[in-house]
């Protein structure tokens, strides 16, 4: 099988259907291939072109949004947005 040319634009729609799809889940996912098959620009949803670099997408997409779930804010984090909106208002 050729590996196919990957192209500035099949790579943008690859990631950002990734980010959709972690951003919104798996019902999303679904959604999608059902709405777009038979289309070529998301053949990625089916096993086509681009299958692998969509699996690495998204799992690099959901590493990184367990990773911002996980970080936690520093305490006082209210006090000093409140105390910030009074220092630009003036």
């Amino acid at each position: 099988m050729e590996a196919a040319v990957v192209t500035d634009e099949a790579a943008l729609v690859v990631d950002k259907v990734a980010a959709a799809v972690a951003r919104n889940g798996p019902a999303f996912e679904a959604l999608l291939r059902e709405k777009q098959q038979g289309n070529p620009k998301y053949a990625f949803l089916y096993g086509g072109a681009y299958t692998d670099r969509y699996a690495l997408a998204l799992q690099r997409e959901r590493a990184g949004r367990a990773r911002l779930r996980s970080v936690q804010r520093p305490s006082g984090y209210a006090d000093m947005t409140r105390y910030m909106a009074r220092c630009t208002a003036y």
